[in-house]
């Protein structure tokens, strides 16, 4: 009875089904390969909306460079009803992608090959206070495969447009932050919101100090091909960018709201490295 109570509430909850498919919405998220060493990261947005067979769309953006910088169609288009999302590729028919209704025992067919099953529900709380429902899935009759989180407006734990790769074997992606109209909103303390897979500039080639930082900073380079710098905040927000003309710069972190910032240094042929750095 206990369990029953808890999940009716969780279900009467306003912000239970939240808009997935919602315009700048937006995951940065991390791709593991099984044979390699090597993580990269990129970024899915929800952009404008489209009209396709008389029903409307949002567009599916993506940035490879994981500060979204760019930005590039996908040629993916979703929709919500509810606690449904369709996805739709191309000239393809729609799929259902997601439904957030599911409940313990229920099934969500990925393929033929690939049956979800829904093994626990529960509630998380996000940064902004909202409650969304949280689904516990593992694949049907082979409960080997391991399992996966769903979250309402938010997707699953393996990234919003990738989590049929739990049906994979060769790729993992593991989603790092949700953000909705530039506010983190999950998870409360990641340990990174994007990899950067960039090392030709050493780290003995670059300093940042102080770290923490009050009123500024001071980066140092050896490299005589380090040519500009940029500053982010963490959601990936250019705050600043210049030119390095010296070995030594200072920049002004004053009027900087508190919190973790990535500093960015670019070579002359486009080499990057990048350091965080966080300001009281």
């Amino acid at each position: 009875m206990k369990h029953f109570f808890i999940i009716t509430l969780i279900l009467l909850s306003s912000n239970i089904w939240s808009q997935l498919v919602q315009e700048d919405n937006q995951w940065n998220i991390a791709v593991y390969p099984t044979f390699s060493p090597s993580i990269k990261s990129y970024s899915i947005k929800i952009g404008e909306d489209t009209i396709a067979n008389d029903l409307t769309y949002h567009k599916v953006y993506m940035s490879r460079d994981s500060l979204g910088s760019q930005w590039h169609f996908t040629s993916q288009l979703l929709r919500q009803e509810s606690s449904q999302v369709y996805l739709k590729e191309k000239d393809n028919a729609e799929d259902l992608f997601y439904d957030f209704s599911l409940m313990v025992g229920d099934s969500f067919y990925v393929n033929a090959h690939c049956i979800l099953s829904v093994i626990a529900v529960d509630s998380i709380t996000l940064i902004n206070g909202d409650i969304r429902k949280r689904l516990l899935l593992e694949r049907k009759n082979n409960t080997n495969w391991g399992t996966q989180y769903w979250i309402a407006g938010i997707g699953s734990e393996y990234g919003v447009m990738s989590h049929w790769n739990y049906c994979a074997t060769d790729y993992a992606d593991g989603l790092l932050c949700h953000y909705s109209k530039g506010q983190l909103l999950y998870p409360e303390t990641p340990a990174s919101c994007f990899i950067t897979n960039v090392n030709d500039i050493t780290d003995s080639a670059l300093t940042l100090y102080p770290n923490p930082c009050i009123n500024h900073i001071t980066i140092e380079t050896e490299s005589a091909e380090v040519s500009r710098y940029q500053i982010y905040s963490y959601n990936g927000t250019l705050i600043t960018d210049g030119i390095i003309s010296h070995n030594r710069i200072f920049v002004n972190t004053s009027a900087y709201e508190s919190g973790i910032y990535i500093l960015v240094v670019q070579s002359k042929n486009q080499n990057m490295a990048t350091l965080r750095f966080v300001k009281l």
